[in-house]
């Protein structure tokens, strides 16, 4: 039989995030999306949690473009923040998104939570 450790690491969605009508109107493809972004949160890493096209398409099962347009409408809604959308893209040094959960605050730069998917 299979144990389980309770006090371990965890993704919570919470109720009234989940009965907001921002998070009612996410497709599937966007509510996985996000719940692979908690899953990554470890505590001290929001606002430098990775996550690029490319794996949230692998780790959610669906096409990249379907990733894109997931990362695209997370943040139109309010759920999520792209740290570092800016820095644009060099074939010779690559770069992972990093990525912000603005319903706990941002352990890179010390903002509070924003909740602006509730607005």
């Amino acid at each position: 039989m299979t144990t389980f450790d309770h006090n371990g690491s965890h993704f919570r969605l919470y109720k009234f995030m989940a009965e907001c009508p921002a998070y009612r109107a996410l497709t599937t493809a966007e509510r996985v999306l996000l719940s692979e972004l908690g899953l990554a949160f470890n505590g001290v890493n929001n606002g430098a949690i990775p996550m690029s096209v490319r794996d949230a398409a692998r780790q959610c099962n669906i096409a990249p473009g379907t990733a894109s347009a997931a990362f695209d409408r997370l943040r139109q809604t309010g759920f999520v923040d792209c740290m570092n959308r800016d820095r644009g893209f060099h074939l010779k040094t690559p770069h992972t998104s990093l990525w912000r959960l603005t319903w706990w605050s941002c352990n890179v730069t010390g903002t509070a939570p924003s909740y602006r998917f509730l607005k």
